[in-house]
């Protein structure tokens, strides 16, 4: 059952039956629209039932206010007086004047009247009394009793009492009666409620077939808006459309609703008074029905969606925008909130100290004495006594200048001992807080003059230790390597024993080779190294040092790409440059992965000849670009691969005795060593 429910099909079919319920439900609207409106008479409102029929209420009103106002006439022209607004009227009969307030009535023929005024009786039937006319069901009555009570009667409307007022200001006698009554002729009623019914019939039938439409809309939405975003297996989908705005989607749902409504009904009315072609009306209804149908359903689908899936917030740019302000909001709080508390903090912290206790007294004190003095003066009429404010402000100028003093003292100390003149004592200051911070000031010259001095004598026994031993180490290795030579020459050795001597001759050239680096290493960081500088090219450099190890990047599965621009020039030592470049490649060949690209390049960034090695490493490289430049630091961890972990130790500082910078940048296996050198104009 769960799977029909999240079905496709079975979704499609929903979205087939919404929009085809909405475009029935348009065409049974608009066609019984133009039906009714075909109507000639029309006279259903929507009443429950014909005598509630409002057609008639008015009508009759306005017949009744004429027979009324003939009759206020009549009274007028009868005593000879007309008030202010009234047209006086000759002595005429009540029926003439009757007759031309009725004249130009286009339903004249419909209704009959009988106006009794005293004993003169005016009508357009043979009726002798009222009640001839009450019997033809809609009339209405108004009674004037001999003794002037005033009453009215009516059916099937029960009209409020305002027909009174018209004789309120009328001189009447105490004896006058009269009865002004009007009534709906029977023919015309029953036309009228033949027509009533027929067009509530039309009515109903649209309301019922719209209604219906509406029922099967609503069923075939809520199935589709529980549904949407879940699939046959209950896993969220989402769509493309799910990634719009929500704003976005609500103006659709805005405007394509309001707009197509009105566009409808523009199109139904002006059909409907012949304004538009009928024959284009269904078509036109279609096409906005489909179009903004599938429009709106697809917003309102995508919005649940969103909701489903607790994206709303996160699809929505105004809840972003606000939720961004709120946080602001909570941020902005909380720095002022440490803000204050810091204040609050450092105003404790002031208090406790003696420099900003006096210097806070003497600013209160100088406050005091300058407002009594401002009170003295101006109560004694006295100027001068202002001078008096001078006394506290030359003792406040005192106090400051002298720890101004002591303070520049100490300032002065401070750079000194930080530029390197460690040995450089602060003089004792007169102020017993500053007297404490030169002291400090001093004890930190001293221990770090002590600490740079262990420092040194350690860095230049560890280097006289390594060069020591580099020196002593040259000339048994030396001779191990000639009797090594030797030995692998003499004649008639077992193969066995020769690959013994080929193991002591590989040891030791490795073993030469890591005593000279730690020789040239222990030059190079003493200060001892001679540079010999030149005007060196770079990309004719890279290319030497390329050519040096030609056989070893052949055998390597490495290929090297080397982009180089021409003219870069710098001044360096081409030795040392030369084992720098020579230390990268090799580098390279060590640790790069086999079968990647190596990319060599030379080239002009703003006054700097920049020189870049960029490889794969085929080892983690879980250090740091500090930690891979240390001595003896190696990036296979397992020490499987040739190599002591000196060189890049010796490229740092070949490339700093030179005059340029090398730098490490590790990203991810990506391994870049740059090297800049200012370029030579």
């Amino acid at each position: 059952m769960k799977k029909i429910l999240y079905s496709k099909f079975t979704k499609a079919f929903a979205v087939v039956l919404f929009l085809a319920s909405l475009v029935f439900g348009a065409l049974c609207a608009s066609q019984g629209i133009i039906d009714y409106s075909k109507e000639d008479y029309p006279v259903y409102r929507l009443e429950s039932s014909f005598e509630e029929a409002n057609h008639f209420h008015g009508w009759m009103d306005i017949v009744m206010e004429r027979l009324i106002y003939a009759c206020e006439c009549y009274c007028y022209a009868a005593n000879q007086a007309a008030p202010d607004g009234i047209e006086s009227q000759p002595a005429e009969s009540l029926e003439s004047i009757i007759q031309d307030k009725l004249l130009n009535l286009s339903n004249y023929d419909r209704f009959d009247y009988f106006v009794r005024w005293n004993q003169e009786i005016v009508s357009n039937t043979s009726a002798t009394s009222e009640e001839a006319l009450k019997e033809q069901g809609f009339y209405h009555c108004l009674y004037r009793d001999p003794g002037g009570e005033l009453r009215d009667e009516s059916h099937p409307y029960e009209y409020p009492g305002y027909t009174y007022e018209y004789f309120t200001n009328i001189e009447l006698k105490e004896d006058d009666s009269f009865v002004i009554c009007m009534s709906l002729r029977q023919d015309y009623v029953q036309q009228c409620r033949e027509i009533w019914h027929q067009q509530k019939t039309i009515v109903s039938l649209a309301v019922q077939r719209t209604a219906l439409c509406i029922l099967v809309l609503l069923i075939s939405l809520i199935y589709l808006l529980c549904v949407c975003g879940r699939n046959a297996n209950g896993s969220q989908e989402a769509l493309w459309v799910d990634r719009i705005w929500i704003e976005i989607h609500l103006l659709f749902l805005v405007g394509i609703g309001i707009g197509g409504f009105a566009l409808a009904a523009v199109a139904v009315m002006n059909a409907s008074i012949g304004n538009f072609p009928i024959e284009y009306l269904r078509p036109g209804l279609i096409g906005i029905c489909l179009l903004g149908g599938a429009a709106i359903l697809s917003s309102l689908l995508s919005i649940i969606r969103n909701v489903k899936a607790g994206h709303f917030v996160e699809r929505s740019g105004i809840l972003r925008l606000l939720r961004w302000l709120l946080h602001l909001l909570v941020k902005t709080l909380k720095w002022l909130y440490r803000i204050c508390c810091n204040c609050g903090r450092e105003l404790l912290l002031l208090m406790s100290k003696e420099t900003p206790v006096l210097h806070i007294a003497m600013l209160l004190g100088y406050t005091v004495v300058l407002i009594f003095c401002v009170i003295l003066a101006f109560e004694s009429h006295e100027g001068g006594l202002l001078l008096l404010a001078l006394v506290p402000f030359a003792v406040g100028v005192y106090v400051l200048a002298r720890r101004a003093r002591d303070l520049d003292q100490v300032k002065k100390g401070a750079s000194r001992i930080r530029q390197g003149d460690l040995s450089y004592k602060l003089p004792e200051p007169k102020s017993t807080e500053f007297r404490s911070l030169a002291a400090d000031i001093n004890d930190i010259g001293k221990g770090l003059d002590e600490s740079m001095s262990a420092k040194l004598r350690a860095e230049r026994m560890k280097t006289e230790l390594i060069t020591n031993v580099s020196h002593d180490l040259k000339t048994p290795l030396t001779s191990i390597i000639s009797y090594t030579e030797l030995l692998s020459k003499v004649d008639g050795l077992p193969q066995e024993a020769k690959d013994y001597v080929q193991i002591i001759a590989n040891k030791s050239d490795r073993l030469k080779q890591l005593t000279q680096d730690l020789f040239d290493i222990s030059k190079a960081q003493s200060g001892n190294e001679e540079i010999l500088p030149e005007e060196l090219d770079a990309a004719l450099l890279i290319q030497q040092a390329l050519a040096e190890q030609e056989k070893e990047i052949s055998q390597s599965g490495l290929t090297f790409c080397v982009n180089t621009e021409e003219g870069l020039h710098f001044t360096a030592d081409g030795r040392k440059m030369s084992r720098v470049l020579g230390n990268l490649i090799q580098n390279c060949l060590k640790y790069a992965m086999p079968g990647t690209r190596v990319f060599v390049s030379a080239f002009r960034r703003e006054a700097q000849v920049v020189m870049e090695c960029k490889n794969v490493s085929a080892y983690p490289m879980d250090f740091t670009a500090e930690e891979i430049l240390g001595r003896f630091v190696r990036g296979d961890s397992a020490r499987s691969t040739e190599g002591n972990g000196l060189g890049l130790a010796i490229v740092r500082s070949y490339t700093e005795l030179c005059g340029g910078t090398f730098q490490l940048v590790l990203d991810g296996d990506l391994f870049k060593a740059i090297l800049s050198f200012p370029a030579k104009t």
